[in-house]
């Protein structure tokens, strides 16, 4: 994840460590297999990708969005995001929710996402600051 890594200016040495730890393998897998997930590719190698998790009728939850730290600011985030986005249309997904860091945030706050709350979220006992966005999507 280094991606995570590279948000030293916005997150604690601590705060990383304990968010790698978040989730295991096997929970990433699960995630994969069980959701609609899209990946960003150059010549064969993964630069991101992004998860579209169903959360009840007319809701969705934008997650795991992740850009490779080399490929930030080049577009490669808001492709992810507007291909969740028409996913999610086509399930007939009216409201996109996501719960994301500091370093996703303000690029979704771009793309429309309104913010809900900026909270904070506790991971294994360690606090990180967040940002808790929606979007309400056209039919």
């Amino acid at each position: 994840m280094s991606s995570v890594r590279s948000a030293g200016d916005l997150y604690s040495a601590e705060q990383v460590r304990s968010w790698l730890q978040g989730l295991s393998s096997r929970d990433y897998a699960l995630l994969i297999e069980e959701t609609s997930s899209f990946v960003a590719l150059e010549d064969d190698v993964v630069i991101g990708y992004a998860n579209l998790i169903p959360r009840g009728p007319g809701d969705g939850e934008l997650a795991l969005l992740y850009v490779r730290p080399d490929y930030h600011r080049q577009g490669c985030g808001r492709v992810l995001v507007e291909a969740v986005e028409r996913e999610a249309r086509a399930g007939s997904m009216r409201r996109l929710w996501v719960d994301a860091s500091l370093l996703a945030a303000p690029l979704l706050e771009t793309m429309g996402f309104q913010v809900v709350e900026r909270r904070t979220r506790t991971v294994d006992g360690v606090d990180f600051a967040n940002t808790w966005l929606v979007k309400r999507l056209p039919a």
